[in-house]
């Protein structure tokens, strides 16, 4: 098993030992942005500008970053009220326990 610092796991590095990388396109991604929704111009220009530096930099973000930089502005142009955003909190607390408990990354 490789161990490192945390300073010293560089995205490149990390690349190598997990055997990450990039995909671009997803059934499952494909599925979801073909379901049937309205968005005004104002709304698409917005998700534009957001999507941007997520495409460009995301990659290397930490989860403060992505959540100040992509998800709470997205949450607060979508209008979603205090009760909606409560309901997916809880579940991404859910998922990310599942992904901790249950998914471990070994080094290929």
């Amino acid at each position: 098993m490789k161990q490192a610092t945390f300073k010293d796991w560089t995205l490149t590095r990390l690349d190598q030992a997990f055997g990450l990388k990039q995909i671009w396109q997803s059934d499952l991604m494909n599925h979801w942005t073909k379901a049937d929704c309205e968005l005004s111009e104002t709304d698409k220009e917005v998700i534009f500008h957001l999507q941007q530096p997520l495409i460009r930099g995301g990659r290397a973000w930490n989860e403060a970053e992505l959540e100040n930089k992509f998800i709470s502005p997205l949450i607060m142009q979508a209008h979603i009220d205090d009760e909606k955003i409560f309901d997916i909190l809880k579940t991404l607390k859910t998922l990310k326990k599942i992904i901790k408990t249950e998914l471990t990354l070994q080094p290929i």
